[in-house]
């Protein structure tokens, strides 16, 4: 919780205090997608006597992906051209894309470690944007006990403010996506 009140009050200060979203302290994820296209999904509610809600048929927007941290360029995709470079992103979750800041999925064309660890064997196509808040943390704890208990792989992250199309739409952790097969991050099922 402690983090959460930290990394607040960091953007919310830094917001009035500092002209440019490069000069607040966190890296910045800008991303541009082809004519500001926004992805979209289909919001569906629950049958009678469920309880919980969900979405469908998100649709996945091409465009680039640039992170930079004190003016420097530490990951760019390029600019969209399918199966060569650029990204595609789309709104990602069950019950969290019914809240303002949604969450998202980016699917890289071609390969890349997007939190810049200066190895290959990191590099990979799906990554997600999770929003500040409550997902946030309970990733972040999650992630600390994985650390904690020595499990086989835990996901990287790294908090990032994020600027979609030249909008700000705040801060978000930039993490590895979890992928289960023998050619991915975990070999078992």
């Amino acid at each position: 919780m402690r983090l959460f009140i930290l990394l607040f009050l960091l953007s919310f200060c830094q917001y009035f205090y500092a002209d440019n979203v490069e000069d607040w302290g966190l890296p910045v994820l800008y991303i541009y997608t082809i004519n500001g296209e926004e992805p979209t999904c289909e919001y569906v509610e629950a049958p009678p006597g469920g309880v919980s809600h969900s979405i469908r048929n998100a649709t996945k927007v091409p465009g680039q992906v640039v992170l930079i941290d004190k003016k420097d360029t530490l990951f760019d995709s390029k600019e969209y051209v399918k199966d060569e470079s650029g990204m595609t992103i789309k709104i990602r979750g069950n019950s969290t894309p019914y809240f303002d800041k949604k969450p998202y999925k980016i699917k890289l064309q071609k390969k890349g470690d997007m939190l810049c660890r200066g190895d290959s064997k990191f590099n990979d196509k799906n990554w997600l944007l999770i929003k500040d808040g409550d997902e946030s943390i309970n990733a972040f704890i999650g992630f600390k006990t994985n650390e904690l208990f020595k499990l086989q792989w835990t996901p990287c992250y790294k908090y990032v403010n994020v600027v979609f199309n030249g909008d700000y739409r705040g801060v978000y952790m930039l993490i590895e996506a979890v992928e289960r097969n023998s050619k991915c991050r975990l070999n078992y099922y």
